[in-house]
């Protein structure tokens, strides 16, 4: 919860006056009680010498000489008696004379006179000053020292215990209240409103308003430097964000030329391996046609022989159908997405790497759920993957992406066994509501600070001039633009493998239809 600055200003304020006070009455009250018992006891002791100046013989009392003193002014109440009982036991509790100098029309009809005529009865016999019921019983002796009776007095209200407090303490609230009024006018003026000003502007400043500023009053003190300083601070974050905005547009059109020359170099790159795939592939059967095309030529070639060569061009032709079948499929058709089968993806990507397995003795392991499967170079693909539900996406991006990662475990395989030699395992499976697909390598592996970055954009294992550092890179950005996710795993020593989920193609969310075979 924000609590206001000025809330807390008065708080502190009022909270410092009493802490202040408090300190002062418990230091005070202590000095000032003994000054006033002090007080009442000298005040007693020129009551008891008026009473003795005013006493007759046998005890009788000049009242009129007493009544009159000025020395009662100093109380709110008094009681003078006379007890006979100290000079005549037979009339013991016998009182002969009550006076009451400042008058009795104060008290009320509870008023304990009998306990304070006790408490005179006491201070006699113990000839002291006793307490009695908010006031002080004192002795009174003739002047050859016997007792006589005594005097009960109530001092004035300062004078009792307690009774300064309560006559300063509305002073002292009145002081309180002024004094944090002029504080807060005072503190507003010069500290609050500008903070408040202050706070405004960096709020706005914050929120990317940079134009704001704060009024410059002219002080000379530290808030007018602060608020100055403010002012020149936020102007440099005003043109500093200026700058920004036009480095953050530059770089950012540097990107996107970047990424694109990126793609069109990635796209070269698979367009070379295509053509080489293609090159390698139709060569052979186009030799073979053309040797059986120079036999048929010839005219004593006989009618079984013609047949048989003929056949022999006929499988040729279909070969190259075959090749070219699988190259339409990965080429680029259009940006609708819809059902893709991967395993028509798999068979043309294999079908354009098929010569270089050979070349280098790789094995290939295809693995279906529950660990089914077929090993060689002449897998199944439809047969294998029959069951499998379709993707969704675009079949010629998917193609391509297997494309790389099969040339990606070709390299690796190559680098780590010049001699030829090495598996590659393929699984393909359900799991969890997505196609999860992988490639795994019995190659070198990389280790884990190697790992981190193999999807970076132009960063390769590779020696230079035999690798752009683009194929999984462009693996990652094909497969998260299908809402898939991709996962490596390696060690040195452990091969690689790529981890691959796509999402299962749902009717509903198809926006177009891409066929992935013929």
């Amino acid at each position: 919860m924000k609590i206001p600055m000025r809330l807390t200003l008065v708080v502190a304020v009022a909270l410092a006056n009493l802490g202040v006070f408090s300190l002062a009455a418990a230091v005070t009250t202590p000095r000032l009680e003994r000054s006033v018992s002090k007080l009442q006891h000298t005040y007693l002791g020129l009551v008891a010498q008026e009473l003795r100046t005013n006493l007759r013989d046998g005890g009788a009392q000049w009242s009129g000489g007493l009544l009159g003193w000025h020395g009662w002014d100093a109380f709110d109440d008094a009681i003078v008696v006379h007890l006979p009982e100290f000079t005549d036991p037979a009339r013991a509790g016998e009182v002969s004379s009550l006076l009451n100098p400042v008058g009795s029309g104060d008290r009320g009809v509870q008023f304990p006179l009998e306990e304070i005529l006790d408490g005179i009865r006491k201070a006699s016999l113990e000839r002291r000053v006793v307490p009695v019921q908010h006031g002080l019983a004192k002795p009174i002796q003739f002047t050859d020292g016997r007792p006589w009776g005594g005097v009960w007095v109530v001092s004035k209200q300062l004078l009792r215990e307690g009774g300064w407090l309560q006559t300063v303490w509305p002073w002292f609230l009145g002081s309180v209240l002024l004094l944090t009024a002029i504080t807060y006018v005072v503190a507003d003026r010069l500290l609050l409103a500008p903070i408040r000003r202050l706070t405004t502007a960096s709020d706005l400043v914050a929120g990317g308003n940079f134009s704001a500023r704060v009024q410059d009053e002219g002080r000379a003190d530290e808030m007018g430097h602060l608020m100055r300083r403010f002012n020149s601070m936020a102007d440099e974050v005003e043109g500093y964000g200026e700058r920004l905005v036009h480095e953050v547009y530059v770089a950012t059109e540097a990107v996107r030329r970047a990424e694109a020359t990126a793609t069109t170099q990635k796209r070269l790159a698979a367009t070379g391996e295509l053509a080489a795939g293609i090159a390698h592939e139709i060569n052979n059967p186009l030799g073979g046609m053309l040797n059986a095309v120079e036999v048929l030529k010839r005219p004593e070639t006989d009618a079984p022989k013609r047949t048989r060569y003929l056949d022999l061009v006929g499988d040729g032709l279909r070969r190259v159908q075959k090749i070219v079948g699988a190259v339409l499929r990965l080429a680029p058709r259009s940006g609708a997405t819809g059902p893709v089968r991967i395993e028509d993806t798999l068979a043309a990507s294999f079908g354009l790497v098929l010569h270089r397995l050979r070349d280098q003795k790789i094995q290939v392991l295809v693995l279906t759920k529950g660990g089914n499967g077929a090993r060689g170079l002449e897998p199944d693909w439809a047969q294998l993957f029959e069951d499998l539900p379709t993707v969704q996406g675009q079949a010629d991006e998917l193609g391509q992406c297997w494309l790389n990662l099969w040339v990606n475990a070709l390299d690796a395989l190559g680098q780590a066994n010049p001699e030829g030699g090495g598996e590659i395992q393929v699984c393909v499976e359900e799991v969890c509501g997505q196609l999860q697909l992988s490639w795994k390598d019995d190659g070198p592996g990389v280790d884990a600070q190697v790992l981190a970055r193999v999807a970076d954009p132009f960063f390769s294992t590779k020696d230079v001039g035999q690798g752009t550092g683009l194929g999984l890179s462009f693996v990652h950005q094909v497969i998260d633009g299908h809402g898939g996710r991709v996962e490596f795993e390696s060690a040195p020593g452990e091969g690689f493998c790529v981890r691959i989920q796509l999402p299962i193609w749902q009717e509903s969310s198809s926006s177009g239809y891409i066929g992935s075979s013929e």
